[in-house]
């Protein structure tokens, strides 16, 4: 039962919420494996985030405000965030080396 609760609220929170106008809010932690790419990572899903500097520091918790982007980007990597705000949270990351 316990194990059960855990997997919901871990689903919850890793899951996007959708703010008015199309725009998503997202948990995760953010990781640089293609250079000059930045990649919020959730329990369900790697994003990478189309952001302007400064960026999210690699191995951090952020929470990401933004609207998909379906289109071509820099970093070839489908689904993308375009990224409307960002800002560090509490959540505990691995560390990386990038």
């Amino acid at each position: 039962m316990f194990a059960s609760a855990v997997a919901v609220v871990m689903v919850l929170v890793a899951a996007p919420a959708f703010a008015a106008g199309g725009q998503i809010i997202i948990n995760g932690c953010t990781t640089s494996w293609i250079e000059g790419c930045t990649f919020l990572n959730t329990p369900a899903q790697r994003y990478a985030l189309l952001v302007n500097p400064p960026k999210p520091a690699p191995g951090r918790g952020v929470t990401v405000r933004g609207v998909i982007d379906e289109g071509i980007n820099i970093c070839m990597f489908q689904p993308a965030i375009k990224v409307l705000r960002w800002n560090y949270n509490r959540m505990r990351c691995p560390k990386t080396d990038m």
